[in-house]
């Protein structure tokens, strides 16, 4: 007489790619702070677009918690936050 069986097998795999973006991330990690600090003293040389800023700069950053000190840019941000969170 015939054995009649069913087996099932499932097989679960896992992987990760590393993108242009995670590779850049685990090397800025890996820097200690004179080899960052001189990293991004570069960026800011090179992409006109980044700026230093100062504690000064900083501290004002830091307390300003009003919408209306906001600028204009950040403003549209947060509209366009409140906007997607309003309609995903």
């Amino acid at each position: 007489m015939a054995k009649i069986s069913l087996v099932q097998n499932i097989k679960q795999t896992q992987k990760m790619a590393l993108t242009p973006q995670l590779l850049k991330a685990i090397k800025l990690l890996e820097l200690n702070n004179i080899d960052l600090d001189n990293y991004l003293e570069q960026e800011i040389l090179e992409n006109p677009l980044l700026e230093k800023i100062n504690d000064e700069k900083k501290h004002q950053i830091s307390t300003t918690n009003s919408i209306d000190n906001l600028p204009v840019k950040a403003l549209e941000m947060v509209h366009m936050e409140n906007f997607l969170t309003k309609y995903p």
